[in-house]
């Protein structure tokens, strides 16, 4: 399979999980919320762990499909954390679009207040509560589509460029660099549009319970035990 082709099909599935998260992320919760945490692992590991290996083509895909699976196990029997997860990414995916759309990547006190900020909502989001949830999935949801989605509208996955270069992220930021109002207000729109949808539609029902939603579903319980 040819590398474009390959990536092309990586970057449509990304822009489904995308949607996915816009409309449906409460909804799937148990399901969706693994993959911002598996996203920002990876990622990491691709910036500071992958390239101090030496791997060669085959022990790249063994490595990274290896700590792919291991991380959604982890975040699937950990909910909690695969929230947190939610909250930090989407937020720090916010912040680089309006640090590029403003121009203030090049603030030295932008990353501490970034990353403290992220945290906070992480945290946030960790406390199952639905319309944290909602917010964030919609955030990264949107964050996500508008990016790969535009992407592949104004030109497309050129592999052999970007291996060219010798990193997959030059051709990406250069893109934001160019187009990051474009991207942001096409995020904050899916958000919007998304957290509506949600809210209204698919986040109705309970999935999943909060600290204070347990409290009060096992005091019913004790009740009804009682009657």
């Amino acid at each position: 399979m040819q590398p474009n082709t390959l990536m092309l099909i990586a970057a449509c599935a990304l822009l489904l999980l995308g949607l996915l998260h816009v409309f449906f992320g409460y909804k799937l919760a148990r399901f969706v919320l693994p993959v911002c945490g598996l996203v920002f692992i990876e990622f990491v590991l691709y910036l500071f762990v992958y390239p101090h290996m030496g791997l060669n083509q085959l022990g790249t895909w063994l490595f990274f499909c290896g700590c792919g699976i291991a991380v959604c196990v982890i975040l699937f029997i950990f909910p909690r954390v695969a929230a947190f997860f939610t909250g930090l990414f989407a937020s720090a995916l916010l912040s680089v679009l309006a640090a590029y759309a403003l121009s203030l990547h090049g603030f030295l006190l932008l990353y501490p207040i970034v990353l403290t900020l992220c945290v906070l909502c992480g945290l946030l989001c960790a406390a199952y509560k639905r319309v944290g949830v909602a917010v964030f999935t919609s955030l990264f949801g949107g964050c996500t589509a508008a990016f790969v989605g535009l992407y592949l509208y104004t030109g497309g996955f050129d592999a052999p460029g970007a291996l060219l270069v010798g990193n997959v992220l030059v051709p990406l930021e250069m893109f934001l660099v160019k187009s990051a109002l474009l991207v942001g207000g096409a995020a904050l729109v899916l958000t919007v549009v998304g957290l509506i949808v949600q809210l209204g539609l698919t986040a109705k029902t309970q999935v999943l319970e909060g600290r204070f939603e347990g409290r009060a579903s096992a005091n019913r319980n004790n009740v009804l035990d009682t009657l």
